[in-house]
């Protein structure tokens, strides 16, 4: 029974998202691609059904063709504070303060360690001169087990050398602990920003690599 041949498969109710093709949008080009082809009107229904010369859509590899729904904002994020002195993280922790962020802090490198291993924090704050652990150390570490969290040193050393060294370590930013609160919140600001952008333009290509799998597989099947 063909006589569900011309209708599009059922509507999720969300959104297309760009750069990807939601299963709707597979089914409709490959019928119109059938129909310009073969002046067929049935035909293109055994590509959509999965029957055609055996061949399935689930088949192309990393392809998902189930309705997508838009991917959920993800306005907040997570800071680790680490500084072994209680008053710094707890003025850095109401300094800091925003709608839709979670602040945390640990008082010792070791601390610290066991925090990042949950691989859920997106921006680290680290002093450099820690009781156990010395903080390039730490950033060392992170390299070492590929953990991603951007990192901001602050510290209450001023020489040129630290901040040098902790930059070529992986450090986004380096501030003076002593300096201007007003910095510390703008290069926040900036650094997690930036951390958005990456994660938007990694997700955007992973729509665009799905969804030029998708129009090969369109073309070699037409």
């Amino acid at each position: 029974d063909r006589r569900h041949a011309d209708q599009a498969p059922g509507d999720s109710g969300h959104l297309p998202q760009p750069g990807r093709l939601r299963y709707h949008d597979c089914a409709t080009l490959a019928n119109t691609a059938a129909r310009r082809a073969r002046n067929t009107p049935h035909e293109e229904n055994d590509l959509i059904a999965g029957h055609r010369s055996g061949v399935t859509m689930q088949a192309i590899p990393n392809v998902d063709f189930s309705p997508q729904s838009p991917e959920p904002t993800t306005s907040g994020s997570t800071l680790l504070i680490v500084d072994d002195e209680e008053r710094i993280r707890t003025a850095y922790r109401q300094l800091l303060a925003a709608e839709g962020r979670k602040i945390e802090d640990c008082g010792s490198g070791s601390e610290a360690l066991r925090r990042l291993e949950r691989r859920d924090v997106d921006l680290l704050i680290l002093d450099l001169n820690l009781p156990d652990i010395n903080g390039l150390e730490i950033m060392e570490w992170m390299v070492t087990k590929h953990i991603a969290t951007a990192v901001v040193v602050f510290s209450g050393d001023e020489s040129i050398d630290s901040a040098i060294r902790a930059l070529r370590h992986g450090a986004l930013e380096f501030i003076r602990k002593h300096g201007n609160p007003q910095e510390l919140i703008d290069t926040v600001d900036r650094v997690l920003h930036r951390c958005r952008i990456e994660r938007e333009h990694a997700l955007m290509t992973v729509r665009l690599e799905n969804s030029e799998r998708l129009h090969r597989f369109l073309v070699e099947q037409s």
